[in-house]
């Protein structure tokens, strides 16, 4: 490892490949989605102003396990820390964090009637926590949308579709809007908010390809 590597990615996966070889070993889903920043109206955006973002070449990888005891445990979270050149698991201190996670997931599934099966999330986070690039908004997309793959409530295909699909149409689709709202509950769960506290920006930014800036209004 040399000061040469860049914080992307691509260098990423060439640097550690046992981190992402043990993540899709394990899993028998996996998805991905980037993480992001603002540009401008990180607070206004929240009472009807407008917020730009842009996505970032640091994605979050989140997996399901399947497991043997009915429920779901999220595992320990790998992220990338750059000062280190290394990656960690995430502190202890997240553990109340995890378990509101896996709470909103529990009750997500009992409002569709949908038998929640044993389930064991792991991730990879090439995007530290807690230094505003949107780690928490990249780790609720990719898990809502491998939730309903693993659900069957999605197929690949149309999963695949939402990074390439004009914005417009985006939220004309059914199934992104349910994948939308989960990514949401989910991501208010992880900063302890109740459910529309927070703009969504975060997410929607992570589900759409566009290498240029996003304009979003609530």
């Amino acid at each position: 490892m040399t000061d040469r590597i860049t914080a992307n990615s691509e260098s990423l996966q060439k640097a550690f490949p046992e981190i992402y070889k043990d993540l899709f070993s394990r899993c028998s889903i996996v998805c991905s989605a980037p993480g992001n920043f603002y540009w401008s109206g990180e607070y206004g955006v929240r009472y009807g102003g407008i917020a730009i973002k842009q996505n970032l070449p640091l994605r979050t990888y989140v997996g399901i396990e399947p497991g043997i005891e009915p429920g779901l445990t999220v595992a320990p979270i790998k992220h990338y820390i750059p000062s280190q050149k290394s990656f960690a698991d995430y502190a202890a201190s997240s553990q109340p964090t995890l378990d509101n996670v896996a709470a909103c997931v529990a009750d997500h599934f009992n409002h569709e009637h949908l038998r929640l099966p044993g389930m064991i999330i792991h991730a990879v986070m090439e995007v530290p926590p807690g230094c505003g690039l949107a780690a928490s908004a990249a780790f609720a997309a990719a898990l809502a949308t491998t939730l309903h793959l693993y659900a069957k409530k999605l197929s690949d295909q149309t999963a695949a579709s939402w990074s390439h699909t004009p914005t417009e149409e985006l939220l004309r689709s059914a199934a992104f809007n349910d994948v939308f709202a989960l990514a949401w509950k989910i991501e208010d769960c992880i900063h302890g908010q109740s459910y529309l506290s927070s703009s969504g920006v975060g997410p929607f930014t992570s589900f759409v390809g566009s290498i240029y800036p996003i304009i979003y209004i609530r």
